[in-house]
């Protein structure tokens, strides 16, 4: 197997890119999905 350091240091990596491409693709389809009128409409209120 990989050393501890080696495996942790890749894990984390993955971890940390998986994280925030689930993140950018959940803020994206929430997005596309919902009505134009409550994305607007939570942007105005932002």
């Amino acid at each position: 197997m990989f050393e501890t350091h080696t495996s942790t240091t890749y894990d984390e990596a993955f971890a940390r890119a998986r994280r925030e491409r689930a993140e950018a693709f959940r803020a994206m389809f929430s997005f596309f999905r919902l009505p134009s009128a409550r994305p607007l409409r939570g942007m105005r209120a932002a």
